[in-house]
């Protein structure tokens, strides 16, 4: 508790790189675990185990960091050229923190997978899409924070 209460007072309660760090090699591990197991964990898909099995992790973690490194790259030097406030360690720390919903619901759903059967399919679908819609919601409102730009101004740089 003491080490916990160290950390507040030196960072307070903003975020760390070193957080965002560790919730985006998270979200790279379920990823990889998705990828190998699928998203119902007892459900195996026959016509592709050849492709599954000779796939190395690399493309997936791939998949995840050049997608993440250009968005941050790419929305730091729009928001440099649109005169935005954040800088390039806010713009990574709220593109990991965003994936956080993802990330939570992830594990809740593939073990609700254990229990659901195929017929209730539809709500393993549904909890998926909550999670990646509350995700990209976060990281719109991420890039309006950070920025300081209205609504109009966030969906003219995230083009």
């Amino acid at each position: 508790m003491q080490h916990l209460e160290t950390l507040l007072a030196h960072y307070g309660w903003e975020g760390t790189t070193l957080v965002a760090l560790l919730l985006a090699m998270w979200f790279v591990q379920l990823r990889y675990y998705l990828f190998v197991y699928g998203p119902v964990a007892s459900y195996r898909n026959n016509r592709r185990p050849t492709v599954r099995e000779a796939e190395p992790p690399v493309s997936v973690v791939v998949l995840f960091v050049v997608p993440a490194f250009l968005w941050v790259a790419g929305n730091f030097l729009v928001s440099a050229i649109n005169e935005g406030e954040g800088s390039l360690a806010n713009v990574y720390m709220a593109t990991a923190y965003s994936l956080t919903p993802y990330i939570v619901i992830g594990p809740l759903v593939i073990v609700s997978t254990y229990v659901l059967t195929l017929n209730e399919a539809v709500i393993v679908h549904y909890l998926w899409a909550i999670a990646l819609l509350w995700s990209a919601g976060l990281l719109c409102m991420s890039v309006r924070e950070i920025h300081g730009y209205t609504v109009k101004e966030t969906v003219k740089s995230s083009r």
